[in-house]
């Protein structure tokens, strides 16, 4: 039986040992324990962001802020429990996203994926060398066929295959 080793994933200047990225599923799932640990198995960790502060107690009176204090926290718990690649998953169609956009990019994650809507505009405070890898997931990007990527992934072979 022959035993096949499969190909890194490049993104940009990023490289997973294994090509898996995590899916986003929001309202406390895909959160720092289940993200660090899919990075630290050399995959993508994703941090889903839809729901991330309805823990917090001030959810139904600021939920902007309680969103942004919990993605923040959840960013910071999972570059804690790992050094390998740190996602977070944004929709478009989300009230506070140019916020959530912002704390990601602040707190260093390695990559955005931005999916339910097209991100037409992004927070002027953001100035685009920021933003390092990002997916966006809309078909309709563009007129394009599937997902794009502003540092389009590849796989690429190891150098020990």
């Amino acid at each position: 039986m022959s035993l096949r080793k499969i190909p890194t994933l490049r993104i940009g200047n990023l490289e997973a040992n294994i090509p898996i990225i995590q899916g986003g599923m929001g309202v406390g799932i895909s959160l720092s324990s289940l993200a660090s640990a899919v990075a630290n198995e050399g995959g993508i960790g994703v941090i889903a962001t839809a729901g991330i502060g309805q823990f917090e107690p001030d959810w139904y009176t600021k939920y902007k802020e309680a969103n942004k204090r919990a993605l923040r926290r959840e960013i910071r718990k999972a570059r804690a429990k790992t050094s390998g690649i740190i996602g977070v998953n944004i929709m478009v169609a989300l009230s506070d996203f140019d916020d959530l956009v912002q704390c990601a990019v602040d707190e260093g994650v390695n990559v955005l994926f931005l999916g339910a809507g097209l991100p037409i505009g992004l927070p002027k405070t953001l100035p685009l060398d920021r933003l390092g890898e990002t997916i966006q997931s809309s078909t309709r990007c563009c007129g394009c066929r599937g997902p794009i990527s502003w540092g389009a992934p590849r796989f690429q072979k190891r150098a020990d295959q």
